[in-house]
């Protein structure tokens, strides 16, 4: 059994272009790329995107947003609609930072004393996430009869939260689905562009001058992840270690501007496919969060 929850159903940018990656997309039938950037000023100063986070993402996802204020009112409603049968609603409360948290940049960066101190930061302390399932916790404490009765209050509850979040939930998760699968196109396209290409190929060829056989950052990654650094030994260990391999991606970044160059090629890039799409974007965020701020549906 699962929390009900309103914010958490969307694949950010991050997610997004693994998955294209995942599905073994070669790119060759994929529509070209527009990284001329002639729409970026108007959808910037349209929507306003938070720094590093695709224009989508910070729109429909971002605390700044609502969705903050979103989740945390599901969470009130449904608190109150659960208690009031002599039940609990003992799921996490929400709060800013930790949807913030969901919200992945276009790109994390890596400054090198970044990297050199903390590698690729394994072993830092992350945004406090729930662990564990409180709500399913609870439930099986209840016996055999009082799980069937709170089965119901939740499916009750929360389509009652729903209904008053959203003035149509079912087409919203319709039009965002049809979303998803446009964005999935995409970064398929973008990720096979012959700029991201060709910013990749200079990043990895300066991996290799350093000793790691690596083609992207995620198999950078992939490597440290493989032989990580024993907590507290700074970068004193095999070169093999998240730490090694980490200050190389960090130098290699600097060499070759990757991280800015990602960047703007990627707002470039986003800017045209938000301003095709722009009406659909518009259709979610009213649906989103339309009803909540007691707009016209």
């Amino acid at each position: 059994m699962c929390p009900v929850s309103v914010t958490k159903v969307a694949l950010t940018a991050a997610a997004l272009i693994a998955t294209a990656a995942a599905a073994g997309c070669s790119g060759g039938s994929a529509r070209p790329v527009d990284f001329t950037g002639s729409h970026r000023r108007q959808i910037e100063a349209r929507f306003s995107p938070d720094s590093n986070v695709s224009v989508i993402d910070s729109v429909l996802y971002g605390a700044s947003s609502g969705a903050f204020k979103l989740e945390h009112t599901g969470f009130t409603l449904m608190t109150s609609c659960v208690e009031a049968t002599g039940f609990k609603w003992p799921a996490t409360e929400p709060t800013a930072s930790v949807i913030s948290a969901e919200v992945k940049p276009i790109l994390k960066r890596l400054p090198l004393s970044q990297a050199k101190a903390h590698g690729y930061g394994f072993s830092d302390a992350l945004p406090h996430l729930p662990s564990g399932d409180p709500v399913a916790d609870y439930n099986a404490a209840l016996s055999t009869s009082q799980q069937t009765a709170y089965a119901k209050v939740i499916d009750t509850c929360g389509a009652r939260t729903s209904s008053a979040l959203f003035a149509d939930k079912t087409k919203y998760e319709r039009l965002r689905e049809d979303l998803q699968t446009k964005r999935i196109d995409f970064y398929t396209s973008f990720s096979a562009a012959p700029p991201v290409v060709a910013l990749t190929g200079k990043w990895s060829s300066c991996m290799q001058l350093k000793g790691y056989r690596v083609k992207s950052i995620s198999e950078a990654v992939q490597l440290a992840a493989a032989t990580p650094e024993p907590a507290n030994q700074g970068t004193s260990a095999s070169p093999k270690t998240e730490f090694a391999v980490a200050f190389a991606d960090a130098g290699c970044r600097v060499e070759t501007n990757y991280e800015a160059a990602y960047i703007d090629l990627f707002r470039n890039a986003e800017s045209t496919f938000v301003f095709e799409n722009e009406a659909l974007l518009v259709e979610l965020i009213q649906l989103r969060y339309g009803k909540l701020q007691g707009e016209s549906p």
